[in-house]
C-alpha cells in the first residue's frame, strides 16, 4: 500500500464517504445501476424537454451483437486511457447491459452527452484529470441533473448533502448546487484528486467515489493489504463490485455504440447552443419564458440549480443559462422581464418585506480627498467617520483605509408556499408549506451631490462608481436642462451613494 498524508487520510475517513451503500442482488435485473437506468428511460420530463421528437426511440434499428473476449480486450486497449480499462466477465455483462439490453437508454445518453460532455472535458482538462471520468457521470445518474437516489444523493454526480457541503456545494431553500452541472463537476474533480492522493490508483478512486474511502480501506485490510481493485473486489459492498465494471463498460459502449447500430437520439439543445448571462435583479422563470418564448420546463432543465420558479440575486446564484439565440433578446427586453417578475410574484401570492441592514466596509482615501468629500461620497457625516476610526484630526492621506458604516434597505420577497418545478414531474411529492426568502435586493442608496467648480459628468461618475454618465443624465434631466454637458457650480445632482 502506498504512503499518503495521514492528515488527509483522517479527514477523508471521517467525511468523504458518498453515503451508505446497500447490498445488491447478484442478478443484473435487480442491480441498482439498472434500476437507475430504467427510471431515466421512463422519465417523462426528459423525453419532452431534452430530446428531439424527430424520431421514435422504440423503433431503433438496433442489432443485438456479441463479440469475442479478444475483440473486447483489443477495443478497450485502443482507447489508450490512463485509467486501466481491464476486461473480464463482469465488464462483459455490463457491456451487454448497455449495448444489447438497454439500447434506448444508451441512445438517449449519447444525445445528452452533447449537452454535458464538452463542459466535462474542459473542466477535466483544466484539472489535469483523465477525460474518461466523464463516463462516470453516466453510471452515476445517466446524465440526469435532477436525479435523486433513495439515499438522497443528488445531481449528475450524485453528491450526498454532507459530502457536497464539504466540497463547497451550497444547498438552501432556493438553490442546490449539487444540481449545478458545472459546480458539481468541479467538486467531483476535487474528490478525484483527494482520492488519488491516497490510493494512487484510478480504479480505487472510482470505487471510493461510490462507497467512500472508509469502505475501500476496510476492503484493503481484509484482503491482506492488496491495492488492486480486482483483488479487493469481493470485500467491497456489492453495489461497488458492479460499479467499476459498469464504468469500464460505459467507456466501451460510448466509443463503440455504432457496432450495435445504436444511433444518437438528438437532444433539443447542445452545449454549443447555450450561453450564460448574469442576472442583476430577481426574476421569475415565467417572465423569461413569456418574454423569450422558451418552454418553461426547458428553462428549468437548463438551470437545475434553482429549486423554485424565481432566480434569487445573491452571492451564491445569479446566472441564467439560455439558448444562445435568446441572449440578445434577453438583454434587449431585460427591463420588461425584470418588471414582469414583480407582477408574477403578486400573482403567486408573494409579498415583500423590508428590513434595514447596517454594513461595514473599508474605504481607501484617494488623492485630493478630504474627510468631508469622503463623508459626502458615502452619505454620512465627517464626525461619524472620525468616531468610527478614532481620528483625532480632520486630516486624511491618500491610501489611508477608513472604516465606514452604511445603512441599506433590503427588499426580501417571501411566500407561504413555493412550488417546485419538478412537482409536475413527480405528483407524489409531499405538499409542504413554509415561509422562506426567495430573493434579496439591496435598494440603491440615493444622495445629493453639490456640483463643484470644474466638475464634469465624467469626474462625478468617477466619484460614484455605481453610476454611469447616462444614469447621471437620466436621474437629473430637470437640473441639467437642454445641455447636460454644462454643469452649474452649486446645483445639486441625484447620485447613487457608495463606492
Amino acid at each position: 500500500m502506498k504512503y499518503f498524508s495521514l492528515t488527509l487520510f483522517l479527514f477523508l475517513q471521517l467525511a468523504i464517504g458518498q453515503g451508505q451503500t446497500k447490498s445488491a442482488p447478484d442478478s443484473l435485473d435487480n442491480d441498482p445501476i439498472v434500476a437507475m437506468l430504467d427510471s431515466l428511460v421512463s422519465l417523462n420530463f426528459l423525453s419532452k424537454v431534452n430530446f428531439s421528437e424527430q424520431r421514435n426511440d422504440c423503433n431503433l434499428p438496433h442489432e443485438c451483437k456479441q463479440f469475442s473476449d479478444y475483440e473486447y480486450k483489443t477495443k478497450l486497449k485502443k482507447l489508450n486511457s490512463p485509467i486501466p480499462l481491464d476486461y473480464n466477465e463482469y465488464v462483459r455483462n455490463y457491456i451487454e447491459l448497455y449495448a444489447n439490453r438497454r439500447p434506448v437508454l444508451t441512445s438517449r445518453v449519447l444525445g445528452l452527452s452533447q449537452l454535458y460532455f464538452p463542459m466535462f472535458e474542459q473542466v477535466f482538462d483544466q484539472q489535469q484529470l483523465p477525460l474518461e471520468f466523464k463516463y462516470l457521470a453516466i453510471v452515476e445518474s445517466a446524465l440526469n441533473p435532477i436525479a435523486v437516489s433513495p439515499a438522497g444523493a443528488t445531481g449528475i454526480w450524485q453528491f450526498m448533502y454532507q459530502t457536497g457541503k464539504m466540497y463547497d456545494l451550497k444547498v438552501n431553500s432556493m438553490i442546490d448546487e449539487r444540481r449545478d452541472p458545472y459546480k458539481s463537476t468541479q467538486a467531483a474533480c476535487k474528490y478525484f484528486k483527494d482520492m488519488y492522493e491516497i490510493y494512487q490508483d484510478w480504479l480505487l478512486v472510482i470505487a471510493a467515489y461510490n462507497c467512500g474511502a472508509r469502505n475501500v480501506n476496510k476492503a484493503i485490510l481484509r484482503s491482506g493489504g492488496k491495492t488492486n481493485f480486482w483483488q479487493i473486489k469481493k470485500y467491497l459492498p456489492k453495489e461497488t463490485q458492479g460499479y467499476v465494471p459498469a464504468f469500464i463498460a460505459v467507456s466501451y459502449v460510448m466509443n463503440y455504440y455504432a457496432d450495435y447500430n445504436i444511433t444518437v437520439t438528438p437532444p433539443a439543445i447542445t452545449f454549443f447552443e447555450t450561453d450564460t448571462i448574469a442576472i442583476t435583479q430577481h426574476v421569475s422563470f415565467e417572465s423569461i419564458s413569456s418574454a423569450l418564448n422558451i418552454p418553461l420546463q426547458q428553462l428549468h432543465y437548463l438551470n437545475p440549480v434553482y429549486k423554485g420558479n424565481f432566480i434569487p440575486v445573491n452571492e451564491d446564484s445569479k446566472f441564467l443559462t439560455l439558448p444562445s439565440n435568446k441572449i440578445s433578446a434577453f438583454i434587449t427586453n431585460s427591463d420588461k422581464i425584470y418588471g414582469m417578475a414583480d407582477s408574477e410574484a403578486e400573482k403567486s401570492g408573494l409579498k415583500y418585506q423590508y428590513t434595514t441592514v447596517e454594513k461595514k466596509k473599508t474605504y481607501v482615501v484617494r488623492k485630493g480627498e478630504t474627510l468631508t468629500t469622503v463623508a459626502r461620497k458615502n452619505d454620512c457625516m465627517a464626525t461619524d467617520i472620525k468616531q468610527w476610526n478614532k481620528l483625532k484630526k480632520n486630516a486624511v492621506y491618500p491610501g489611508q483605509k477608513l472604516t465606514i458604516y452604511v445603512t441599506e434597505v433590503q427588499k426580501t420577497l417571501v411566500a407561504s408556499t413555493i412550488p417546485s418545478p419538478n412537482d409536475s414531474i413527480n405528483p407524489a411529492a409531499p405538499d409542504t408549506t413554509s415561509t422562506i426568502a426567495i430573493a434579496v435586493i439591496s435598494e440603491p442608496k440615493m444622495a445629493l451631490y453639490e456640483v463643484q467648480k470644474n466638475d464634469t459628468l465624467y469626474s462625478i461618475s468617477r466619484k460614484y462608481p455605481k453610476m454611469t454618465i447616462e444614469q447621471l443624465k437620466d436621474l437629473n434631466k430637470e437640473v441639467l436642462g437642454g445641455n447636460p454637458n454644462i454643469l452649474r457650480p452649486g446645483s445639486k445632482l441625484k447620485v447613487i451613494a457608495g463606492s
